[in-house]
């Protein structure tokens, strides 16, 4: 565990990206403890309950439940290290991986991943429910940005809004702007330029002003929704066709109209369901609670880590490889 552990930045608008880095560097160091260590010590700090919640989580994350075989192409930590790949998953995978033995390996899948291989792997994002796809906590420092909110719903635009770059290829980015970048009353637009019209283009919105409005659109890109996180923790409410892909944010057990406000996959019906919720404010208001709730569960940082050291060790005990 990082020996900044308990200090951490505040919930604010971005992630302090410098101590990010700074503690990833810290963990470049040899480990203190194993995995099998750190999970055993917190298990003893549960209830009963608390634990049965932990297990079923990295059951979620980690849906396989026989044994498998490695591929050829697995790699330990020091291999790891001499790929060429994006830092941050590297240094969120090391994290996990250095309270194992050094001789582990493991299958990965970097990047934004919208497929599964014929063999388990570690991975961000995976298609709903595809059980090849373990999941663990990765790009944190991008993904996982939790707000607090200074407007109150009463007090927010009672508009849509959005924000993100558009690019063919993301149909749920592509059918939103189709069917309504000519809306007046929606604050929406693409931040890109690239090969998507150039009508759809407009300035960028910090997520200070995003937050002046009460409907939120996340519609997924490459994989999920980037905004997710940090609207559900917001006073306003998210708006999005029901997820296609799934991180460590679990978004496949979301509930239409528990935790957020489903629209088709199109987004046609979208001011359809806004009239709704304006007519009907106190489920919106229900909806922004639920929500809260629900991304308060990913809040306790250390309960994570001990969660992501639960899903490897699943992930390498099936595979029969070498763990501590």
């Amino acid at each position: 565990m990082s020996l900044l552990s308990s200090i951490f930045p505040p919930l604010s608008y971005k992630r302090n990206k410098a101590l990010y880095y700074f503690n990833r560097w810290l963990e470049g160091l040899p480990a203190i403890r194993s995995a099998d260590w750190i999970i055993r010590h917190y298990k003893k700090g549960c209830t009963a309950e608390e634990w049965k919640v932990m297990e079923k989580r990295r059951d979620f994350y980690c849906q396989l439940e026989t044994r498998f075989a490695l591929s050829e192409n697995a790699k330990s930590l020091q291999e790891l290290a001499s790929e060429r790949h994006s830092k941050v998953y590297f240094f969120d995978t090391r994290r996990y991986l250095r309270h194992f033995s050094s001789a582990t390996k493991i299958d990965y899948l970097f990047g934004d991943i919208r497929h599964v291989e014929a063999f388990p792997t570690i991975q961000k994002s995976r298609p709903v429910g595809e059980q090849n796809g373990v999941l663990l906590k990765l790009n944190e420092v991008r993904h996982f940005n939790f707000i607090k909110d200074p407007y109150s719903w009463k007090d927010k635009k009672a508009e849509a809004c959005w924000r993100g770059a558009v690019f063919y290829g993301q149909e749920s980015r592509v059918s939103l702007m189709q069917n309504h970048h000519k809306d007046p009353s929606m604050n929406i637009g693409k931040t890109n330029d690239g090969d998507t019209p150039k009508e759809w283009k407009q300035e960028r919105m910090s997520i200070p002003e995003q937050l002046k409005y009460r409907y939120l659109l996340c519609p997924e890109g490459n994989d999920v929704a980037t905004n997710l996180k940090w609207v559900m923790s917001s006073n306003s409410v998210a708006v999005m066709p029901k997820p296609k892909f799934e991180t460590w944010f679990m978004e496949g057990t979301l509930k239409a109209g528990v935790h957020y406000i489903e629209v088709k996959a199109d987004w046609s019906d979208l001011k359809e369901q806004i009239a709704f919720f304006e007519s009907h404010p106190e489920k919106a208001m229900e909806i922004v609670q639920n929500a809260n709730a629900f991304a308060a569960t990913f809040k306790n940082r250390k309960r994570e880590f001990v969660l992501g050291l639960m899903v490897l060790d699943k992930y390498l005990t099936l595979a029969g490889g070498k763990r501590f």
